[in-house]
């Protein structure tokens, strides 16, 4: 029976300066670790996982101020078959949450979650539904269901429609957050689960997607400012969105091509816009963004290089004060020999200074190396 081991470890350390009190300095420490064990085949898997997580703010002298741990514990088995010419596949997970913070207490949201979708293929019609059942530690139910309909127009790519209902559950942060002095930020314990009516359709093949959506929330949760300046969750009730998103991608290979050994261009690009919807506070009404990259590939040796673009346009600040879009940009080169890999990536190449949230600038340019070694296949 094939197994595969998959770990992801990440460590990192980030200064952080605020606006109300530019003299107080506060060093954000992160570790995060996550390890999945795969067994079965095309079929049927069985997936073991489990993710360690830490965050520790200290203060200038290094002090502690805030910690925040968490661990989860979680199986999840996947099956697709086929019944009757319908293709069908379930999925069931559960998962043990343990989370503790001398900020906003212990917490153990443990979950089971169930998903089952069906399919039939009509000539060059399909038709598909997918549900999915969630069951919380305090024995609360969430469903969801889509339905779903497809007309293929030729190879790989498709005309579809699709309609659903699902739901978004408030975070920990957002429910259980306290008056942090410092942060300026709160949570809400009134915040109850938001759900929300999906309408879709658009145009979706091979390295290519059109989507415009409607999407109608009985309560859209968004990150305000009160009076004090203090960031807290609000339910925005009976809330709407409508826009389109898109997202393309082609490669020209350049000479003779062969699975083992060849020299490719690829550029993608891809955006969103809202027609309604983007008077939220930070949410732009246009984002997009862009990449080229040159790639060369032997049997034992690759190289490759990428240039990424980000574009975001103006949005509104809080208490509807203008905020200016920005533009960022990002390069990223990689060699690769046999399985080891050496990745240097610098973001925010031309060291522009922007502000995502506001009187909150963003970092400037950064420079990240990876080592990526690939010894178990």
């Amino acid at each position: 029976i094939p197994v595969r081991l998959d770990v992801l470890y990440l460590d990192g350390k980030t200064d952080m300066v605020f606006p109300q009190d530019t003299t107080l300095l506060i060093q954000r420490n992160n570790t995060f670790l996550d390890a999945a064990i795969t067994t079965g085949n095309a079929h049927n898997s069985v997936i073991l996982f489990h993710t360690r997580m830490s965050t520790e703010f200290t203060d200038s002298l290094s002090l502690p101020m805030y910690e925040h741990t968490g661990r989860i514990f979680g199986c999840e088995t996947r099956h697709c078959y086929p019944v009757l010419g319908f293709h069908s596949s379930n999925r069931l997970r559960a998962a043990l949450r343990f989370f503790e913070s001398n900020v906003y207490g212990s917490h153990e949201p443990h979950s089971v979650e169930a998903g089952f979708s069906i399919a039939r293929s009509l000539g060059c019609f399909t038709l598909s539904t997918r549900a999915g059942f969630e069951l919380d530690d305090q024995r609360h139910t969430y469903q969801s269901l889509r339905g779903e309909g497809r007309m293929r127009l030729f190879d790989g790519t498709y005309l579809y429609a699709a309609v659903g209902r699902d739901y978004q559950r408030p975070s920990i942060a957002e429910r259980s957050l306290p008056d942090i002095p410092s942060f300026w930020l709160r949570g809400d314990t009134t915040l109850t689960t938001a759900y929300r009516i999906v309408q879709e359709c658009g145009l979706t093949g091979s390295g290519l997607s059109c989507t415009v959506y409607k999407y109608d929330y009985d309560q859209f949760i968004a990150w305000q400012q009160d009076a004090t300046g203090t960031y807290v969750p609000h339910g925005l009730t009976d809330w709407q969105t409508i826009g389109i998103e898109g997202s393309g991608t082609i490669t020209v290979h350049l000479g003779s091509y062969c699975e083992n050994a060849y020299t490719a261009l690829e550029f993608a690009a891809w955006g969103n816009h809202l027609f309604s919807g983007d008077s939220i506070p930070l949410i732009p009404q246009t984002h997009a963004g862009f990449y080229a990259a040159l790639e060369r590939h032997i049997d034992r040796f690759g190289a490759r290089a990428a240039f990424i673009g980000s574009i975001s346009s103006d949005r509104l600040g809080f208490s509807d004060a203008p905020l200016d879009g920005y533009n960022t940009f990002t390069v990223v080169g990689t060699l690769r020999f046999v399985t080891l890999s050496f990745t240097l990536r610098v973001n925010n190449l031309f060291d522009s200074g922007y502000e995502v949230l506001p009187e909150y600038e963003a970092a400037r340019r950064t420079m990240v190396f990876f080592i990526n070694w690939e010894f178990w296949d």
